[in-house]
This record gives C-alpha cells, structure tokens and sequence, in this order.
C-alpha cells in the first residue's frame, strides 16, 4: 500500500474538503455526508453512493484498538464484501508509524492480512480455470483451492484501504506448508496477494469495542403478513417467519421463500433467542434445524448459537449426546479429507463416517443461505474423543472445515426446557475416560516404580535385628509341648516380626502356635504356621511336595516389652529322616525386616487399575465405533 501523494480530496457530493495527508488509504467517509469517496488512478475523487454502511451489529468499530505480534494498531475503518451468501469485514488497522495491515472478521473467524508480492504471469485466468482438486503453481510454491468467492457488492465505513479497481472473486488457497494465502483478483485481473495469519478473540486484546448495536434488517411475510427482525443481518441472510414458520432466504436483494422445508415447528430442548452457556462462553440460540441423513435415514438437532466475540457455532444432538461445532479458523490440506486418518494439534483423527444431509425442519435465523445447502455437502468426519472434525464439501468451489467438543449432559440439564432425551450407546466424540492407553500404562508403569523405590528406602531404614534363634526339644510322650522365651524389647513405634521355623519332618506335619505377649498391657498378638513335606514315587518317577521350612509374619507390633509363648504341635506317627520320632524344632524370630509379601500385594492391586481401565476403555471404543461404516473392530454376525 503506498501513500497517496496530494494532501486533499473534495467530496463530489456535499463539496467538503478531506485531509489526506501522509494516509496509506484509498477510501474515505465524508464525515457530512456519509459517502464512500475513493482516490481514482487518475487522481480525481469518485463517489460511491449507497456504499456507506447504515447498521452495526459488529463489536469492532472504527477507533477500537488491538495488539498483533506485540504492536498496538488502531482500526481506520473497512470494507465489507458481500458473496452469493455470506459477507465478510476487512478491516484497516495502522499502527503509530503509518503502517497499515488488514484484519479479516466475520462470523466468529480473525485472521491478520499482510501483503504478499506474488510474480505469476497470468495468475488471474488460471486461477479461474482451477477446480478444487486441483494445484496452482505460484512463485515456485504449490498451493491447493480452500475457498472461491464472487464478490457481488461492496460497502465501507471509515477510512480504509481496499484494493482498486472494483474486485472481482477472492480466493482462499493453502501452500504445501500449510500458509493460509488470500488473493484478491481485480476486474482488470491484476491480483492483489496476502498471507493470512490466523488469531483468536482474546489473542487480539481488543478494546474500545462497540457497545450499542442496531436492530438488524427486518423482511415481511407475504403470507401471514407478519415482519421477521433480523439482528445480526447480513450475517444471517436464511430464516423462518415467526408466525407462520415459513422459511425464507435473503437472494439478490430480496426474500425469497423456500418451499421444501417443513412448516411444522419441531419439539424443542432450547427455546429460540434463551441464553445458553457452553464452556464458559454465553450465547445467544438463533435457531434450530432437524437434519437428516440423505441415505441411511438417520436424524439429529443442530441448535444455531452466536456470541458477539465467538461468533456462531452450532450445538448438535444425536441420540442424546451433544457436541459444540465451530469453524476451524485455520484450514487443513485437503489430503486430511482423503485419508483414514491424519494429526491434528497432536492427536490422532480416525475417520468414522460420511453422509449427505437435507434440512427437514427449521426455525429461527441462521448464518448464510443454510436451505441452500441440502443435498449440496458431502460431510466427513474425524474423531479423537472428546474432539471431532468435520469437513464438508460442496458442489460449489468451496472446503470448510470444523471442530467440535463432547458437551456433558450435566452442563446443559439445568439449561434445557423439560428433559433431555436419554444417551444412547457411546457417542462418537463422548469421552467416557481417559482412552489413552499408553498414559495409563505409563501411569502404571511409573506407579510401580515409585513402589519399588519407596520399598527399596524402606530396607535400607529397617534394622532386622534377630530377637531369638532357639532349638527347642519335645518330649517323647506328647504330640504338643508349650514354651515361654525370655523378655525382650521392641523400640520402634511400629514394626513387624519374621518367623522363620524349621522342622525336620518326612512325610509329615508340624505345626507351630506362636503367641507375642505384651508383659505390661497383657495385649497378644498370634499366628499359626505349619511345616509339611511329602515325598515318593509313583509310575517310576519321584515327587515331593512342601517343605522342612516355612516363613511367617506378624505386622505392625508396637513398641514395648514382650515374650513368646510357643506351642509345638507334632504328628504323632511321624519320624525323622533317621527313623526316630520328630523331636526338635527350630524358630528364628528378626525383628523389623522388609516385607516383600506386602510388595506383591500393592503390586497386584496397581495391576488391577490399569487393566479394569483398558478392558473399559475396550468395551467403550467397540460401543463407539458399532454404528460407523468404518468400524476398526470385528463384527460378529
């Protein structure tokens, strides 16, 4: 954009004088009169009547102020360019050296324009001859066809730059990198190049926003003779009357009525113009639609939500289950839409259906010319629970894609007039749990670890200090015998006791009653723990089965002083290994030693969380996927 070099424009309608100082503008508002002057490549000054713009019903306005890439930018004004069914802004926005940017904004999408030199010969007739499953080669980059508009009309306020002379198409085209390109083709097919960089709302840190808003556009039912308000015209440009439910389109100037849809109002879970909140953010339902699928038969609710920072996004139901839709403000290649399966802001999308739909049932305002669109958009869709994105295509020169989000049942009860209706099944983008199994495993995996550390710090803290190490002898004429150890001391506040007891039993069993007595309080802590072992032979081959030792435990003793009392309990008609009766049996007692039988068990309770939590998240995906035509699962028939 260069300066304009003489300092005044008259106005060829009042006569008024206008500074032009120093500006990077081309157009200009008479403050007077309100007309649309332009500087012609002849010098002289043009007047464009009816080009003044006369409602607002957007937030930005002429003096709001905004940040990009850390540079504050003041908006001078725009131009607004209208499509076949859509509008859109292109605000000018400077900064305080004089530099001026374009700020892209409609329906809820910003993106920042900055120019881009492009030296293609010829580049206006072979962008006209592109079709959508094509590429353009353009400076040496290849890039692929997003969007291709036709400009009908075109209107301002403000000082603005807007590129001369009259535009004929835009064009929205994505490189091979991914960088969002928008191409202005004149009438004279000279082209005018920008790079689009894609912003949110809040990234922007706008201010000095407008406040007051105008009432819209109102249309007249010729029918019921009733006058439908249209707030946010032009930006909704397709509707229903309030009365008689008639559905109407704005096209060439005028409403046209559109007699394929239902005049019969659908049951509603949300009352038209109420306010729902959604994940923080308060709309405004414009409108509500009942879809339905072209082949399969199937049908679902689309509620229609604007917000004046957010623009519109559209809350859909199927068989119970709800999802907030918004345009992607940033496009994704077409191969996205070719695939099975593509990343997206690291997740991974899986494709899971694809249908043709028609509007049965409408009421309400909605963006663009919605009855347009039926049977016209092939739709595509990808899910990563909670999230999914949906492509759709149309006939006309045109990809757009959206995002969505699992919205909970909770979050809309209390909103909703009466019930809402049961969930079904899985949804395709509801989130049960946390399906990523290879956090869980980890989660696992690091739990496990952390548990053999804490054990492994424990044994270096224990102090396995051996308490007794007896041989006791039982008399020839008794299967039991009871003794008593001498008192002993436990000085940790709690701690556990190994018994390690040994018997010399063959093909027999011994068993020992171990009792710990607390010498001052009387309190008793017992075990019971037998030794047995078997041996011989049977067709030719030896076996044997347990053992002469055994290990046991008594937990968390506290501090004090105490004493055993021990009860040897033998088989009676059992001998040693030299034959004689079983006599003697040994018992070591260590206090305060690591215990790898408590290790086992919070083991086997950590494996249990992970695995419920797979075969969970197992039931829940095959539930998921039963009903798409793209199922990863085996169907049993």
């Amino acid at each position: 954009m260069e300066a304009l070099t003489n300092s005044m424009v008259s106005c060829p309608q009042c006569q008024h004088l206008l500074s032009t100082a120093g500006s990077l503008f081309n157009h200009w508002q008479c403050p007077y009169c309100n007309t649309i002057i332009s500087r012609e490549s002849t010098g002289q000054a043009k007047a464009w009547h009816r080009h003044d713009i006369v409602s607002f019903s957007e937030l930005i306005q002429t003096g709001t102020k905004l940040n990009w890439k850390g540079i504050p930018y003041t908006v001078t004004g725009r131009f607004r360019l209208w499509f076949a069914e859509s509008v859109f802004n292109y605000w000018t926005i400077q900064e305080s050296k004089g530099t001026c940017l374009l700020l892209a904004e409609g329906y809820g999408l910003y993106a920042v324009y900055e120019p881009l030199p492009v030296k293609s010969p010829a580049l206006a007739s072979r962008l006209g001859n592109l079709s959508e499953k094509k590429t353009i080669q353009i400076d040496l980059l290849s890039y692929e066809l997003i969007r291709k508009n036709t400009a009908r009309f075109w209107d301002g306020e403000g000082c603005f730059y807007k590129p001369q002379p009259a535009i004929h198409s835009t064009y929205e085209l994505l490189s091979a990198d991914q960088a969002s390109v928008e191409m202005f083709v004149m009438e004279d097919e000279s082209i005018q190049a920008y790079m689009a960089h894609s912003c949110s709302f809040t990234e922007l840190g706008f201010s000095n926003l407008r406040s007051k808003f105008d009432a819209g556009k109102t249309f007249h039912c010729d029918h019921c003779s009733c006058d439908t308000a249209l707030p946010l015209f032009p930006y909704v440009q397709s509707w229903t009357c309030g009365q008689c439910n008639r559905a109407y389109a704005y096209f060439n100037g005028a409403a046209r009525e559109d007699g394929a849809i239902s005049r019969q109002k659908a049951e509603l879970r949300f009352n038209i113009n109420s306010i729902v909140s959604l994940k923080g953010v308060d709309y405004v339902l414009t409108g509500h639609m009942l879809k339905k699928d072209a082949q399969e038969g199937f049908v679902w609710n689309e509620y229609v939500l604007y917000n004046k920072e957010e623009g519109f996004a559209f809350l859909n139901e199927s068989e119970g289950h709800w999802l907030l839709v918004k345009e992607l403000g940033h496009p994704l290649p077409k191969s996205c839409a070719l695939v099975r399966e593509f990343e997206y802001d690291g997740r991974s999308f899986r494709l899971f259906n694809n249908y043709g739909f028609r509007i049965t049932h409408a009421q309400g305002s909605f963006p663009g010319n919605v009855f347009n669109d039926s049977y016209q958009l092939y739709t595509r869709e990808f899910i990563a629970p909670p999230y999914l994105i949906s492509v759709e295509e149309g006939k006309a020169e045109y990809i757009t894609w959206f995002i969505g989000s699992s919205v909970s049942r909770k979050e809309l009860e209390n909103q909703a007039e009466g019930y809402l209706p049961t969930p079904m099944g899985v949804g395709p983008a509801e989130l049960k749990s946390s399906s990523d199994k290879t956090l869980i495993i980890r989660t696992a995996f690091g739990a496990v670890l952390l548990l053999f550390l804490a054990h492994i710090f424990a044994g270096y803290t224990m102090r396995e200090r051996v308490l007794l190490y007896n041989t006791y002898t039982m008399g020839d004429s008794v299967a039991n015998q009871s003794f008593v150890t001498e008192p002993f001391e436990l000085t940790k506040w709690k701690s556990n006791l190994e018994f390690v007891i040994e018997a010399p039993v063959d093909n027999s069993w011994f068993e020992l009653e171990a009792t710990l007595v607390n010498k001052v309080s009387g309190d008793e802590y017992s075990l019971q723990q037998g030794v047995e072992h078997y041996q011989g032979y049977e067709d030719g081959e030896r076996w044997v089965e347990g053992s002469t030792t055994e290990t046991a435990y008594m937990n968390s003793i506290p501090a004090g002083t105490y004493f055993f009392r021990f009860n040897g309990i033998r088989d009676p008609y059992s001998f040693n290994f030299s034959g004689s009766r079983l006599d003697q049996f040994s018992v070591k007692v260590t206090n305060d030693v690591p215990s790898h039988r408590n290790l086992i068990l919070l083991l086997l309770l950590i494996a249990v969380w992970p695995v419920y939590k797979i075969i969970m998240i197992n039931y829940y995906e095959k539930s998921r996927w039963e009903n798409s035509p793209y199922n990863p699962y085996p169907v049993n028939y």
